[in-house]
């Protein structure tokens, strides 16, 4: 017989977790180098301003100071001390003065990614499905809906702001930073210093969160360069505020649906448009010679990712557009599977509704035969929700389901409780039937489960990045809210068997939320919430 096993599928201590929350696991902040300064680049005040004036001496007679970079071209001004305590005084020395610059505020932005305005002028780059007749899927259908579905910009706002060391001299380059990829750093960091790939060593640290935003370190970029200025190891922090309206953000999606069921209670036709921003080929990435080439002719698999419902229909069009704006955008947890199925969950309610079906029972007879794991995983997360049982006046329950990269398959159902009188919405317990494959751990994919809820909850109620005067407006918690330890709901999961291969369970748990909880405003409220964050 087979032998039983010792660590696959077991419960087991986390080797790390002591130390961590102890402290004793460094971070990149944490590194100390003999001899090491600290500097500090100041960004643009707006996007694409360019550098027009620094006051070098006024900076360089703050006590402390040991040199002011400036790189007209490319304009960039960094400082660098002998202690960080000088730095905020340094930079405000500096007194910078930008010019140009896009002054860009969120209606211009809303406008250049409206869907609506896309549709009016048939301007879609990509058509990522066709197949079908739409018109004859119109004509046979007995009720159409059409609806749009928006998200806004989501910034990381990460607990830990992201630092490097980086000690650069004639024949040696040392860097230590937290990234997801360092191998695209040191790339970076060779490129910059005009380096050999391989005469840059970096030496990763744990990270603070990522989740997408920190793929490219820009503080071990900062500080590479301002070593190699003064041959010194130098440490570069960033704030908090620098977090917020400097690194890159998921971009906003705009969505339309318009979609249709038959006499028998079939959707006969769906059509998808959407508007939104290269997130794969975000503009951190590449190089501008490359963004019009691949903005033409590939498709960015991060702005599309889930836009694809995981149900049988038989006419179906997709058209979207990534359109590149000056805002940075990239990875955020998940890329676009949230957004996107944010509008095709919330449109497979509402057409259940129409139908005047169980949003549950409609999504089963729509789920392809080749796809039995989806049909599990909410035929589970409907036993364990007891779904179909009545609640009280103001509860709600919601039911969203994805397929994640098409391996991973997840249902959700979320339970929220209504204050009308307080235009409040707190969702009370999850519900999560999450089959990723083979699991190696059960405890860190719990614990992954759990923290996707808890961020879709936050990214649903709570938060959105907004544009004014050319520059994101939030600058720490106070103006960017995010979800706090009082109102995470409860969370009940099922993790089901399976003897297929471990497939990713790191984002799959977050894909569903927001349309799972929009769906339940709509059951306890018949208020039909179309844009995040939910607003009653």
């Amino acid at each position: 017989g087979t032998r039983p096993r010792r660590a696959v599928g077991q419960r087991w201590p986390q080797v790390d977790i002591e130390k961590v929350v102890s402290g004793r696991v460094l971070y990149s902040r944490d590194v100390v180098v003999p001899g090491m300064l600290y500097g500090s680049v100041v960004h643009p005040a707006r996007v694409q301003a360019r550098l027009v004036a620094v006051d070098q001496a006024a900076a360089m007679s703050v006590p402390g100071v040991v040199k002011v970079v400036v790189d007209t071209d490319r304009s960039l001004v960094g400082v660098i001390a002998d202690n960080p305590f000088v730095l905020p005084k340094a930079r405000a020395a500096l007194a910078p003065q930008w010019g140009g610059g896009l002054p860009l505020d969120q209606a211009t932005l809303d406008e250049q990614l409206d869907v609506n305005r896309a549709a009016a002028q048939d301007a879609f780059q990509h058509t990522a499905v066709s197949h079908g007749d739409i018109t004859e899927g119109a004509r046979i259908a007995i009720k159409t809906l059409g609806a749009r579905y928006r998200s806004p910009m989501y910034a990381h706002g990460a607990m830990e702001p992201r630092a490097a060391v980086a000690s650069v001299t004639e024949d040696r380059v040392e860097v230590w930073t937290g990234s997801q990829d360092p191998w695209l750093v040191q790339s970076v960091i060779a490129k910059l210093l005009k380096r050999s790939r391989d005469a840059v060593r970096l030496h990763n640290q744990r990270l603070g969160g990522a989740f997408g935003g920190r793929t490219l370190c820009q503080a071990a970029v900062e500080a590479a360069w301002l070593s190699n200025a003064v041959q010194r190891p130098v440490r570069v922090e960033w704030s908090r505020e620098e977090e917020f309206r400097h690194n890159h953000v998921l971009p906003q999606f705009s969505h339309r649906i318009r979609a249709g069921f038959d006499a028998k209670g079939r959707v006969s036709f769906w059509t998808h448009d959407f508007v939104s921003c290269p997130i794969m080929f975000g503009s951190p990435l590449i190089p501008r010679y490359l963004q019009w080439a691949l903005d033409s002719f590939a498709t960015d698999e991060g702005t599309m990712r889930n836009a694809v419902p995981p149900y049988a229909l038989p006419n179906h069009r997709l058209r979207f557009s990534a359109r590149r704006t000056a805002i940075a955008t990239g990875a955020w947890r998940g890329l676009g599977a949230a957004p996107n199925t944010f509008a095709n969950e919330s449109a497979m309610d509402e057409l259940a509704h129409l139908a005047r079906q169980d949003p549950l029972e409609w999504r089963l007879q729509h789920v392809p035969a080749d796809q039995p794991r989806l049909k599990r995983v909410l035929q589970k997360v409907a036993e364990m929700s007891r779904w179909g049982s009545t609640l009280p006046k103001g509860l709600g329950r919601g039911i969203a389901c994805a397929i994640y990269k098409q391996r991973s398959y997840v249902a959700t159902v979320v339970e929220v409780e209504v204050d009308a009188s307080a235009r409040r919405v707190h969702v009370r317990r999850v519900y999560c039937a999450h089959d990723c494959g083979l699991v190696v751990s059960p405890d860190q994919v719990a614990a992954q489960i759990e923290g996707n809820v808890a961020w879709g909850c936050s990214m649903s109620l709570l938060e959105g990045a907004k544009l004014k005067g050319g520059q994101l407006t939030a600058s720490n918690y106070h103006d960017y809210p995010v979800l706090r330890h009082a109102d995470m709901p409860e969370v009940e999961i099922a993790l089901i068997e399976s003897s297929d291969p471990p497939s990713g369970a790191g984002e799959i748990a977050l894909v569903p939320m927001p349309a799972a909880i929009a769906n339940a405003v709509y059951a306890a409220t018949g208020a039909r919430l179309r844009d995040l964050p939910l607003a009653l």
